[in-house]
């Protein structure tokens, strides 16, 4: 069945054609062409015009017409901006500062505002966003490094030991496709299953919403003592074995700079269930922690 639209578009073609006919002129085909002349729509609510754009913001993202995301990442500039003027104080008033305290000021403050809704823009980036984002990223290396305004943007990333801002960008897109989305694209990587998940707790049975820890358990064969440290960037954690009141296996593992002392000793505890459940011990095992608040 025809449309509007295409029964208009030949009931014009026909029109011409008329008119070329009484003029009696040749309707040459190879030199003849069209024009379309179209206008934005006119929205109106209560007889009151509604501006036609092509960004609106919602929730702080500017959202473009055609989900480039590049309308977006130009706010970012001013951002910036906005963001160094408070770290251009301190800075200038104190050359001594410590490096460290300024590059998490980067991770916690600058990165997280400008990574803001990364888990949507994050993975529909071009060549000329990624340009936009190095750029607005040298703002802040150039101030932290305290070098040559000639000094290229990569050197500054190795320099000051930041990721570029759109791999930040895509890792958020990344996570959020798995954690939020549950997005089985990287199923090669790791199986989407086995990650935690929000459950409600009106769906958890009566039984199983507390947890009765005893004080000990008598007739252990294995105790198993976890720990979690953070000395300066280093966060280390360990998990110690006894067999029978005698050492058995000790394991230790770095992880991350960005990784909190709760995290490593969260990390340390699963790794001491993981360890009794990969090894099918069927026995009592009595896990030992050293922070009673990370279970609160």
């Amino acid at each position: 069945m025809e449309t509007r639209i295409s029964l208009r578009s030949k009931l014009s073609v026909d029109k011409c054609q008329a008119i070329a006919i009484k003029s009696k002129q040749n309707l040459n085909r190879q030199r003849t062409g069209q024009v379309v002349f179209n206008r934005s729509p006119c929205f109106k609510i209560n007889n009151k015009g509604i501006k036609v754009s092509t960004s609106l913001k919602y929730l702080g993202i500017n959202i473009d017409n055609e989900l480039t995301w590049t309308a977006h990442i130009m706010t970012l500039h001013s951002k910036i901006f906005k963001l160094t003027q408070n770290f251009n104080r301190i800075v200038q008033s104190d050359f001594s500062i410590d490096k460290h305290i300024l590059k998490t000021w980067y991770f916690v403050v600058i990165e997280k505002a400008l990574l803001y809704g990364a888990g949507v823009w994050g993975g529909s980036l071009n060549n000329e966003n990624i340009k936009r984002l190095t750029t607005i990223q040298r703002v802040f290396l150039l101030k932290f490094m305290k070098v040559y305004r000639t000094t290229s943007t990569q050197v500054l990333g190795v320099l000051a030991g930041t990721p570029p801002l759109y791999l930040s960008a895509r890792v958020e897109f990344q996570k959020f496709q798995v954690w939020v989305c549950r997005s089985s694209e990287l199923g090669r990587v790791l199986d989407v299953g086995e990650l935690d998940h929000f459950v409600k707790l009106s769906s958890v049975p009566n039984e199983f919403r507390t947890i009765d820890i005893k004080p000990q358990i008598e007739n252990s064969r294995f105790e198993v003592y976890t720990d979690g440290s953070r000395i300066g960037d280093d966060c280390e954690l360990s998990v110690c074995i006894l067999k029978n009141e005698h050492p058995f296996k000790i394991f230790k593992f770095k992880l991350s700079k960005n990784n909190t002392v709760f995290q490593a000793e969260l990390a340390a505890i699963n790794f001491a269930v993981r360890w009794t459940q990969e090894n099918g011990f069927k026995i009592n095992i009595y896990i030992y922690i050293y922070r009673q608040s990370i279970l609160d």
